[in-house]
């Protein structure tokens, strides 16, 4: 037998090598333990000897992976043949340009200036006039982070300025243009849209507007001059707010989305409830190195993440396997809002089942190590969250959703019908 390698590409930085494998048939690479082979950036390190088989292609693309509407970052490595049964490390290099590093900033996005900087120009059949209710009952948190030790300013709306059943002249929208690093042609490129929000319970407030209190965070596709114009276009990302913890209980929403060619687009907020409700601390960032996850594609096409340190010095992110693993591709995300991990619901994976599915009314979630369990529509809308064992699904529409079980050391996800 023989080993064969074809090498493709140049030294691109003092910790990649561009190598791209290929194993002809009846040959294969052999891996000692304490040994690796990096191929275009991506580091094959076994715990014992590893055997790569022929006939086998590996190679890498420059464009993300899609998966339910989330990409990667702009490195995908694929693999023609399975890659079965590995223990060891992994390490996943990366370029800055691949990630998606360009600020941005969110005048008044603590809302201590009131509605100054997300007004509209113009509304037609609106108001410029303001574009919420000025409030003392922000977040306890000021906009870096630190602990106020009280609230802080913030933004509120109720029935009377709300969006959907009660839309009128009197609904408000929040709206404040932004521009972004652009996507292109060789590079996908993706930002967060994070905030804080908190919805009164039914003890401080009576009232549920049709459809859940709630409050809506969009990104547009443009920059608009008139309102009327952003109300009617077709959101990039929509997500829906609609935790109710009370006025004092503020959660956090991380939003991704991609940018568009131009970098020109715009966030808006507006709000459907009976209630009171309150928004604080928006801002805008590109997916951090430091949150990047390992992915990697099972042979069914299901995607699991892994969580492991990231070396933002020499921009790698590694995970050791102590548990064999068979995988076809490799690439790296954001474990908020990034990859999910679609996997087979009628099959146990590392000991997970979910049943029944479909469903009518509950699903039993049997599993060891998890912290939480967290139900997203085919929207990337959080519907439930829980860490108990047992989901209520029976006032959801019917349809699919996807159940994402976050475990110490990873996130899979898997598709559930509600019939």
């Amino acid at each position: 037998m023989k080993t064969s390698f074809t090498l493709i590409g140049l030294f691109l930085s003092s910790f990649l090598f561009s190598q791209i494998l290929t194993v002809d048939p009846d040959s294969f690479v052999s891996i000692g333990p304490g040994s690796s082979i990096t191929l275009d950036g991506l580091e094959i390190a076994p715990d014992d000897t590893y055997v790569i088989s022929g006939a086998n292609d590996i190679s890498r693309t420059a464009t993300d992976h899609t998966t339910e509407g989330s990409s990667s970052v702009s490195r995908v490595y694929n693999s023609s043949a399975l890659l079965t049964d590995f223990t060891g490390t992994l390490t996943f290099s990366y370029f800055d340009e691949e990630l998606n590093n360009l600020s941005v900033t969110i005048p008044n996005g603590d809302f201590n200036s009131t509605s100054t900087n997300w007004r509209f120009e113009t509304f037609t059949g609106g108001t410029t006039s303001y574009a919420f209710y000025g409030s003392s009952d922000g977040s306890f948190k000021n906009y870096d982070g630190t602990d106020n030790g009280g609230k802080t300013r913030g933004a509120k709306w109720n029935k009377v300025i709300s969006a959907g059943a009660y839309l009128s002249s009197n609904t408000r929208y929040a709206y404040q243009p932004i521009i972004v690093s652009p996507t292109l042609p060789d590079r996908t490129v993706k930002y967060i849209l994070e905030y804080e929000y908190a919805i009164k319970t039914p003890e401080e407030s009576i009232g549920i507007a049709p459809g859940g209190n709630r409050i809506i965070s969009e990104v547009l596709n443009a920059h608009f001059s008139d309102g009327a114009d952003a109300v009617l276009s077709e959101p990039v990302s929509q997500f829906i707010a609609s935790e109710v913890n009370g006025k004092r209980s503020f959660t956090t929403v991380k939003q991704e989305f991609t940018t568009n060619s131009t970098g020109e687009m715009a966030i808006m907020f507006y709000a459907v409830s009976d209630v009171d409700l309150y928004l604080d601390n928006v801002k805008v960032y590109p997916v951090e190195e430091s949150d990047l996850v390992l992915n990697l594609q099972a042979e069914d096409d299901s995607w699991t993440s892994y969580h492991g340190p990231v070396n933002e010095i020499n921009n790698t992110v590694s995970y050791t396997f102590n548990d064999a693993v068979s995988f076809k591709a490799v690439t790296a995300s954001a474990p908020t809002g990034g990859i999910l991990t679609i996997e087979d619901i009628n099959s146990t994976v590392n000991s997970i089942v979910v049943y029944p599915n479909p469903t009518t009314d509950y699903i039993c979630i049997k599993a060891d190590r998890i912290l939480k369990a967290e139900l997203y529509d085919l929207m990337g809308r959080k519907v439930r969250t829980t860490n108990q064992s047992q989901i209520d699904m029976s006032s959801l529409s019917s349809g699919n959703y996807i159940l994402q079980l976050i475990r110490e050391d990873k996130i899979q996800s898997f598709k559930i019908i509600k019939q």
